[in-house]
């Protein structure tokens, strides 16, 4: 436990939130002192919170990597999904999500505690959305869907921010 790259750092964030449900406040502080993670989004450490605050030690601590590992499993099936609506008559869809299965970045983000997972969980359900939009044309739950994903990617970590412009752009483009 605590191995991953700052792991510890992000369940301190958890645990502040489940201590005194709010934010805490980032002060500049620079690894390794303490709250160093604060000035991240808050919505995975939100999600982990009550998980937290509800079990005891040390599984408050698997509960927040299982909820990295099931960001990481939507991940797969974002990608499964959109891949199959790009290319329904092949098997890329199905070789994308091995490789990405496999990948290194993709078990170490989901193997430990940390906002990428969701981050990346995000992108990946915009991608299926974009893909639907560019197959099936813009509906409104289309657009919904990726309008709310692009607010909650902000709420996940900034690094969506790209991810999060393309899909808008695509949506001016497809309509």
């Amino acid at each position: 436990l605590g191995a991953s790259p700052d792991e510890s750092a992000h369940w301190e964030y958890i645990a502040f939130i489940a201590q005194n449900w709010n934010l805490p406040v980032f002060r500049g502080a620079v690894p390794p002192a303490a709250g160093y993670e604060f000035h991240q989004p808050p919505l995975y450490y939100a999600l982990c919170a009550p998980l937290w605050a509800l079990l005891p030690v040390p599984l408050e601590n698997y509960a927040a990597r299982l909820v990295s590992l099931l960001c990481g499993l939507g991940t797969l099936v974002a990608l499964f999904r959109a891949g199959k609506i790009a290319f329904p008559d092949s098997k890329i869809a199905e070789t994308a999500v091995f490789f990405a299965a496999l990948s290194p970045l993709h078990l170490g983000v989901g193997a430990g505690s940390n906002n990428d997972g969701l981050a990346g969980m995000i992108c990946a359900w915009l991608l299926f959305w974009m893909a639907h939009a560019w197959k099936n044309g813009v509906s409104r739950r289309a657009a919904l869907c990726i309008g709310i994903l692009a607010a909650l990617g902000l709420y996940a970590k900034t690094t969506t921010l790209v991810v999060s412009f393309v899909a808008l752009t695509a949506l001016l483009f497809l309509t």
